[in-house]
């Protein structure tokens, strides 16, 4: 209690210290004086610090510390056996408790008001607080009981019920080459629509040159055979006029001659056109022929047997409590690994959007993709070729950078703003800067590989096979350089641990047995143990 007084006190004078006072603050560090020195019996002490309580709460019209100012200055005149300021101060502090709905110490105002009129041997008064008494805890019960009903309930549910599949979506297997295939056709698909409409204009072109033609062969025939030294002519300008014949004759016979070229030159484009039209109807023909192959039952069976190592969902969509990023307009696409491959597909239809080859330096991968991981902007994949590249998201669908050191296969990655972190087989755990590929830091601490991570602002968890889990602190030296420590080391396992997952005040572990570790970051001790499945937890 001595260390709690000079704690309160402190506390008063660093309140009081403060350039704006938070009243609400200090009526509460008063009131909680009260108390302390209540249960020390110091009764003088304790009105004293009540009726602060009391002046404060008034002052911002504070009701509920104003109820536990009343509560407490009746509390503390009855054990100074002064019970008529016992029984006034208690009788307004069950009227603003009740009024406020606080059950439980309204009921505490009652009790000591029946013994007030307990002492002063009223038992009028008294057997009307018990009822009030009886009646209070009689709704507190029935409270409790309908709560502990519904938790019943609720625990049955979440026990006996599985989760409802809302909609399955069949993902899409196919072959790099079948994905260019449908987008060249597509692309030949919108190119011969294009062609199609030039076609139609280069006709309606030609035909009216050759109404143009058909109407100056009937002027220049007219014309020939008139006897009028003039005649009208519709032709020669914009607008109907006079002209001699002969000059008429002259002037339409060269316009004949220029309109001939140009229809010819007409002619010309419109076969040019038809050619690339029926060029690009030979190219879907011959596109379809080899799609059909490549989607045929043969290399289905083929695709099939290749099953996908790993999938990458969108960080910042699970960051949003969603998964396919519709509501949020977050990514709607997630990564899927097979062989040196990387697939991106579509949420809702399955299909593959695109596919990120390798099998060569230049283009990709050159060993099997071991992991991915998807923030949105970038997609990050680890491979057994010891490199981690990041591809962009974005219409170009392009390799932006390479991230050598590791000295193993990568088996896991994790992001946190700038920072990537890598786990490999190495045994080490690396830091890097996401958008420059530059290595901030090489961590040494585990002694196999790092099959887990994840990573937050100053913080980082990682499982490894050696069956340990590791908490580790991130921050920066004087030098501004990026430091890692481990501060804790979670050892329970028995077994290589395949996740982890990271709380304010826990840690979550899983393991190849199917086992759930829950951890008490504070001590490192174990708070469960939940075997949930048959295999690996991943």
């Amino acid at each position: 209690f001595e260390l709690a007084q000079h704690m309160y006190e402190a506390q008063i004078m660093w309140i009081r210290s403060r350039p704006r006072v938070d009243i609400k603050a200090l009526a509460i560090c008063h009131g909680r004086l009260g108390k302390m020195f209540l249960n020390l019996g110091k009764k003088n002490r304790a009105i004293v610090e009540f009726d602060r309580q009391l002046s404060l709460a008034r002052e911002i019209s504070d009701k509920p510390e104003e109820a536990d100012a009343f509560f407490g200055l009746g509390s503390g005149y009855l054990m100074n056996y002064d019970y008529d300021n016992a029984i006034r101060y208690l009788s307004i502090a069950q009227t603003l408790l009740n009024g406020l709905g606080s059950s439980a110490k309204y009921s505490g105002a009652l009790r000591a008001l029946r013994e007030c009129y307990e002492r002063l041997n009223k038992p009028d008064k008294m057997q009307i607080c018990s009822d009030r008494i009886a009646e209070v805890e009689g709704e507190t019960a029935e409270k409790i009981a309908l709560a502990n009903f519904k938790i019943v309930d609720l625990r049955s549910r979440l026990v006996h019920t599985a989760a409802e599949i809302e909609h399955i979506v069949e993902i899409e297997r196919t072959t790099f080459r079948a994905l260019h295939l449908k987008t060249m056709i597509r692309k030949w698909e919108l190119d011969l629509e294009k062609l199609e409409a030039d076609l139609a204009e280069q006709d309606a072109k030609g035909g009216a040159l050759a109404k143009l033609l058909e109407a100056i062969d009937g002027e220049l025939k007219e014309a020939a055979e008139t006897d009028e030294r003039e005649m009208w002519s519709y032709l020669v300008h914009d607008q109907p006029q006079i002209v001699e014949v002969e000059e008429l004759k002259i002037r339409l016979q060269a316009r004949r001659t220029n309109e001939i070229k140009e229809l010819e030159h007409e002619q010309l484009i419109t076969k040019a056109i038809q050619v690339k039209i029926k060029n690009t109807e030979s190219d879907i023909a011959s596109a379809d022929e080899q799609l059909v192959l490549e989607e045929g039952p043969l290399m289905k069976h083929t695709r099939l047997d290749k099953p996908f190592r790993c999938i990458g969902l969108c960080a910042a969509n699970t960051a949003g409590n969603e998964v396919t990023g519709t509501g949020t307009g977050g990514f709607e696409e997630f990564a899927t690994a097979e062989g040196m491959h990387i697939h991106m597909i579509d949420y809702h239809s399955g299909s593959v959007n695109y596919v990120y080859i390798g099998g060569s330096a230049e283009l990709g991968h050159t060993g099997v993709v071991t992991c991915v991981l998807l923030d949105g902007k970038y997609l990050f994949s680890g491979s057994t070729d010891e490199t981690i590249i990041a591809w962009s998201t974005d219409d170009d669908r392009k390799r932006v950078r390479t991230f050598v050191g590791h000295e193993g296969s990568i088996v896991s990655l994790a992001v946190e703003g700038t920072f990537l972190a890598s786990g490999g087989s190495d045994s080490t755990l690396r830091l890097w800067d996401k958008h420059t590929g530059v290595q901030l830091r090489i961590v040494y601490g585990h002694s196999r590989s790092i099959l887990s991570m994840e990573i937050g602002p100053s913080w980082m968890l990682t499982g490894s096979t050696d069956t340990e889990v590791r908490v580790w602190k991130i921050g920066r030296s004087k030098r501004n350089s990026v430091t890692v420590d481990c501060t804790y080391r979670l050892i329970g396992h028995e077994c290589s641990v395949t996740c982890v997952k990271f709380g304010q005040m826990e840690a979550l572990s899983g393991d190849v047995k199917g086992r759930i570790f829950i951890w008490w970051l504070k001590t490192g001790q174990i708070l469960r143990k939940c075997q949930v499945h048959t295999g690996q937890v991943k």
